[in-house]
């Protein structure tokens, strides 16, 4: 009977909170159709198996596979899947596998709860990790063959100047930018591997030589760049248009290089020490995909220091913003901060609220294409914050009420000034003449001089406020402002060749001055501190408030918009009222001279009026 005319299997349900499913892929030749058992048992039962980590993929054209059982079925899959299957398959044995789609009933909201919450145990009870990177393309044989040149340290100098191993560099570079490696959801399934095995078309490696390899090549990647110049005399002409890119900056250098930093591992792989709350993990990884928008929060927790994943309960049946409101909620009792609400962390989707601030204001793009599209985040890493606006003598509180639209947060905290104009933003990189012009003149004007050395608007000197504004008055790192950025300032816009006949200033340029590097000594410390003002300044704008204070906002910023302190944050937000007196968050923000706690110091005696913000 063919396939299509068999009945569709049925999930009957698991009994007992231990219980499990299995499938038993049976043997067969590559080109036979799939056939499987699926088996219900206990986890607390030793039997050995092994852990399935890939991704769902198109999900438009899906494959029938058979199940075996008193009756034969048939469950249709995802294309991938059936593709790994056929990979993963033994000509004469069976192969036991925990597969996520076919072992977990997915419109069994009650069953996907449950499982999800066990995926960390079993994943760390499989005796081997499958790592499915997909079927063999762009060279990806070579690519896995090469792994375990690179891995061995005795070859690696020797590679990194061979032109013959151009093309075997760059193939090892597009193997790193598999999709599964921007899966949120492999952050567990590797992190709790005892043992780990990558699979692509017929190829296979360990996990280990990998990771080694992927490490290496980072480590290695300005002497390989070298190779792939067009001035390189090593470079064959039949390679000689394609690029490495930097790949430092894909999901795969990501992944290896700080999978050390989450978890602590014994010799045998168990998992004997987690290193990151929650808050961290969220920021950390906020470029990493999900299909379901709740698991930006539930493909982590197992990760997380501060959740007892048995205890807090994964619930599907739960709105996205109830999930991530449940996650603020947590940080905020947990921590005491609302630095979260500034961090861009949450998946891109129309209908969340302006408190869960989405990826697309992240610093750079997701993908394999990656290259800065904003600005760093001001509020910085967990548990390091940059500054200090918000104080440190109250805590961050939030109560929370459902208008029927999602989740309003309410906290509490001050109307510091107002937005009084804005100009345009820093797109690409190009900060605006405009700028200087409004910066240097608001100074101006503050001063109350008619005689200001700043009045002609020239580029020989520039004052404190404007300068320390661009690179918000902070070194990388959040380390104190080196004092010699005021003289790289001057410097910058001298070599941009800012003053024109009237010595006024022009636009500048900061990545085409990155991009022509001078050979007078100075060229590092000029590149430092274009770097940081990139990092600053990137998409957003400049913005004067109604006291005449001068800062950077974000570039959706209109005049009339509130600069606020709120407790527990620790830089200055925008916020919007609208009509129905909510306020909808813009963003993050620097303004001059009170990002250190100084207008909190006001607030204490009285300058302010505590108010709360009801946040939609």
């Amino acid at each position: 009977m063919p396939l299509a005319a068999e009945r569709p299997f049925t999930y009957s349900r698991l009994v007992g909170a231990h219980s499990i499913r299995f499938v038993i892929l049976q043997p067969g030749d590559f080109s036979a159709p799939i056939a499987i058992k699926i088996l219900q048992t206990n986890l607390s039962i030793k039997r050995p198996f092994e852990a399935l980590s890939y991704t769902w993929g198109d999900q438009s054209n899906l494959q029938p596979i058979t199940v075996h059982g008193l009756k034969r079925r048939v469950l249709h899959v995802g294309e991938n899947l059936e593709v790994a299957l056929r990979h993963l398959r033994d000509t004469k044995r069976t192969r036991t596998l925990w597969i996520d789609a076919l072992c977990i009933c997915q419109y069994d909201n009650q069953e996907r709860n449950q499982q999800v919450m066990r995926m960390a145990e079993i994943f760390g009870q499989a005796r081997n990790v499958c790592i499915w990177l997909g079927e063999a393309a762009n060279h990806s044989d070579e690519a896995m063959e090469f792994i375990n040149d690179v891995s061995h340290l005795g070859k690696l100098d020797r590679l990194v100047k061979n032109s013959g191993a151009i093309g075997k560099w760059h193939a090892l570079a597009e193997l790193m930018r598999r999709p599964w490696f921007s899966r949120r959801w492999i952050l567990q399934e590797v992190a709790f591997a005892r043992k780990a095995t990558v699979y692509c078309g017929m190829k296979q490696v360990n996990w280990s030589d990998f990771s080694d390899a992927v490490t290496l090549f980072g480590d290695k990647f300005n002497e390989v760049n070298k190779l792939f110049r067009p001035s390189s005399p090593r470079l064959n002409k039949s390679v000689e248009n394609i690029s490495l890119g930097n790949v430092r900056h894909v999901s795969a250098h990501a992944l290896v290089t700080t999978l050390n930093q989450i978890v602590r591992k014994a010799a045998d792989g168990r998992v004997i020490l987690k290193l990151c709350n929650m808050e961290t993990l969220i920021s950390s990884f906020a470029l990493l995909q999900v299909t379901n928008p709740r698991d930006t929060v539930y493909a982590i927790m197992a990760l997380a220091t501060d959740v007892r994943p048995m205890r807090e309960p994964v619930d599907y049946s739960k709105s996205i913003s109830e999930v991530f409101k449940d996650l603020i909620n947590h940080i905020v009792n947990s921590f005491g901060t609302l630095d979260i609400i500034c961090r861009p962390w949450a998946p891109l989707c129309s209908e969340l609220p302006s408190w869960a601030t989405q990826i697309s204001r992240h610093a750079f793009a997701a993908g394999s294409n990656w290259h800065r599209i904003n600005a760093d985040s001001l509020a910085g890493s967990p548990n390091r914050p940059i500054y200090n606006a918000g104080g440190k003598i109250r805590r961050a509180e939030a109560l929370w009420n459902n208008h029927g639209k999602g989740f309003v947060m309410h906290v509490q905290g001050f109307v510091l000034d107002t937005i009084f104009s804005v100009e345009q933003p820093a797109d690409g990189g190009i900060i605006p003449k405009t700028w200087m012009e409004v910066g240097i003149k608001v100074v101006e004007e503050r001063e109350e001089s008619e005689d200001s050395i700043f009045s002609t608007l020239d580029c020989t000197d520039i004052p404190d406020p404007v300068w320390r504004t661009l690179v918000a008055d902070r070194g990388h790192d959040g380390s104190q402002t080196p004092g010699w950025y005021h003289q790289a300032c001057v410097e910058v816009y001298r070599r941009a060749r800012c003053y024109n006949e009237e010595d006024t200033f022009v636009d500048l340029d900061t990545q085409l001055l990155l991009n022509s590097p001078r050979d007078d000594g100075d060229s590092s410390t000029i590149t430092s501190f274009l770097q940081r003002v990139q990092a600053v300044t990137w998409n957003r704008r400049l913005a004067v408030t109604n006291r005449a204070f001068i800062g950077l906002v974000p570039t959706e910023t209109k005049i009339g918009d509130d600069v606020c302190i709120l407790w527990g944050c620790s830089v200055p937000v925008i916020l919007r009222r609208h009509e129905d007196g909510q306020d909808e968050l813009i963003g993050e923000c620097y303004v001059e001279n009170i990002m250190d706690g100084l207008a909190v110091d006001s607030a204490q005696v009285g300058e302010y009026r505590t108010t709360e913000f009801k946040i939609k």
